[in-house]
């Protein structure tokens, strides 16, 4: 039985790297987005003051920073978060 299974597996990987097989494709996840947190002192925050907090701490550790977290961008061409958290290009 094993000696059967391990032949298929073989085979199946062959074919795979050979191009003759794919993966099957994956649906993507469920995943929970979260819009605020709740404290259990009923203080509601919502995620927008969360990431301005984020990006205030980053700024911090880093020299020289120009990055404005109202308007979420930077003389330096930087424009969204996800490239700030990337690293700022100094020019």
């Amino acid at each position: 039985m094993t000696h059967k299974r391990n032949l298929r597996t073989f085979l199946l990987l062959q074919l795979r790297r050979l191009g003759w097989l794919c993966k099957k494709p994956t649906e993507p996840t469920k995943r929970l987005r979260v819009a605020r947190t709740i404290w259990p002192d009923e203080r509601i925050t919502s995620i927008d003051a969360e990431r301005h907090v984020w990006v205030e701490m980053k700024k911090t550790g880093r020299k020289n920073c120009q990055f404005d977290s109202d308007t979420m961008s930077c003389p330096c061409g930087v424009k969204t978060v996800e490239q700030f958290y990337k690293g700022c290009i100094k020019k």
